[in-house]
């Protein structure tokens, strides 16, 4: 199963959001989606060009219908410091108008596995067709303060100090009120135990639930 088939990706705007491993998905959808059709890449967040592709900076219409007739795949954004690139709330609906898929990185996570957002996050703009809420399996059994970007807020929600060891039901605690999402990528599923802890956890969201291991090239799978 292809990692856009387990997380049933359509055609429009897709958005990460959550913890660490969300540009590495990025980048998978992005492969297997041009493979088959046009795909533009980008953040609503701030992320860094991803090397060898294609890059229209800043995000000109003219630019981008050129750039993708000779390429399937490219990525675009507004340079801002320290060599990473952004997208305007107004760019995005001219991204949907040229490519068939447009995917998203609409957080930062510091390369934490947990996240909780903040009220200006995640950096949703309008059309978003589906949102994919990434939850490192690796943050399970870790304190808070390890585990979770925006420790403190993570803690409040749970009502458990920084020290805490998180738990599934955590995990499936803090997603279901946030309630940001439509699915869940559960990552860095790479054995046995891993898997229990993620059908534990899937078990406990009210979404499709897909895990994987996107850097030991582990095929994803639906969980529910």
């Amino acid at each position: 199963m292809k990692y856009y088939e387990a997380l049933g990706t359509s055609r429009g705007i897709t958005a990460l959001i959550g913890g660490g491993g969300k540009t590495s998905l990025l980048m998978r959808l992005a492969q297997e989606l041009s493979s088959f059709g046009t795909v533009i890449v980008g953040a609503t967040a701030k992320m860094y060009p991803p090397q060898g592709m294609c890059l229209v900076v800043p995000p000109d219409e003219g630019v981008l219908k050129q750039a993708l007739a000779f390429n399937n795949l490219i990525c675009t954004g507004r340079q801002t410091s320290k060599g990473k690139i952004t997208l305007e709330a107004g760019d995005v609906p001219m991204l949907r108008s040229l490519a068939d898929y447009v995917l998203l990185e609409a957080d930062g996570s510091n390369g934490r596995p947990l996240k909780a957002h903040a009220q200006h996050e995640p950096a949703l703009p309008e059309g978003v067709e589906k949102t994919v809420l990434v939850i490192g399996i690796d943050g399970l059994g870790k304190p808070i303060s390890l585990a979770a970007h925006r420790p403190e807020l993570y803690a409040k929600i749970l009502n458990k100090d920084l020290a805490y060891l998180v738990q599934a039901e955590d995990a499936a605690k803090v997603a279901v009120i946030e309630a940001l999402h439509d699915s869940v990528f559960i990552n860095k599923v790479e054995n046995e135990a891993a898997m229990k802890l993620a059908l534990a956890l899937a078990a406990m969201l009210n979404c499709p639930v897909a895990a994987g291991a996107l850097l030991k090239e582990i095929k994803p799978c639906l969980l529910r």
